[in-house]
């Protein structure tokens, strides 16, 4: 009987196995999603309404990816979508918290999102003093972060209606907006210090003040003028009406 020597078959099945596992990892690779892409899917189904798809994807998208920022921001944004608000804010707040620490600068649309979930979760119960000066402060940081936006309408009446709501809150009374449930709630926690909330307070009321005067000078423009009081009484009482004249005459 014939015997064929082991070693070199083994070693040719060792290379063969090798080859296999080598083009397993290649093949992997070249499959596995971008963080990216996970983000593109992400979004692209809640363009859809499809939430609870979207939280799966984000899900697996960040167990892939941890700590990739956007993948964190993006899941957020999803429970934001649920309208899961402590949730969102403790995400928002969380990333913010990590981006600082790192000595850089937050995105604007963080605050923008803080705003956004805390005016939301606001609308869902009720605005306490708190919560306003939440809302008030992270609006306020976004437009110093995106100055362009300094005096847009939209912002404007944003923080008159939420300032509005922190002096009603103040009074004690329970501020509401229509389908509030006035139900109690627990805010997450917050690393922004009473102080710096109060100051930029300050800042909204005085940024409302300089808004309206500035739209007041628009609405009614005045130049110097030449001419007396006496002049200029006399030429808005040549061009008053009979009626209105004779009824001041009766005085």
């Amino acid at each position: 009987m014939r015997h064929f020597p082991l070693e070199p078959m083994r070693k040719e099945w060792l290379i063969i196995f090798f080859v296999s596992l080598s083009l397993l990892a290649f093949s992997l690779t070249a499959f596995a999603k971008t963080s990216d892409e996970y983000i593109d899917e992400v979004y692209a189904l809640l363009q859809k309404g499809e939430i609870d798809e979207a939280l799966a994807v984000v899900r697996e998208g960040c167990k892939e990816y941890p700590g990739d920022i956007s993948l964190v921001f993006a899941a957020a944004d999803v429970f934001l979508k649920k309208k899961d608000f402590e949730t969102a804010i403790i995400n928002y707040r969380n990333l913010l918290n990590a981006i600082e620490a790192a000595g850089k600068e937050p995105f604007p649309a963080l605050h923008a999102k803080l705003s956004d979930a805390y005016n939301q979760l606001g609308q869902k119960h009720y605005f306490p003093k708190e919560l306003c000066l939440r809302i008030i402060y992270h609006t306020e940081k976004y437009l110093e972060l995106e100055p362009q936006f300094a005096n847009d309408p939209r912002f404007i009446e944003f923080l008159r209606k939420t300032i509005g709501h922190y002096d009603m809150a103040a009074t004690g009374a329970k501020m509401m907006e229509q389908g509030g449930d006035g139900l109690e709630f627990e805010l997450p926690d917050d690393f922004v210090s009473p102080e710096q909330k109060l100051l930029y307070k300050d800042k909204a009321v005085a940024r409302l003040k300089k808004y309206d005067e500035a739209l007041r000078a628009e609405l009614t423009p005045t130049a110097p003028s030449d001419k007396t009081v006496e002049e200029i009484t006399q030429v808005i009482y040549q061009h008053c009406k009979p009626k209105f004249c004779g009824y001041y005459s009766h005085f």
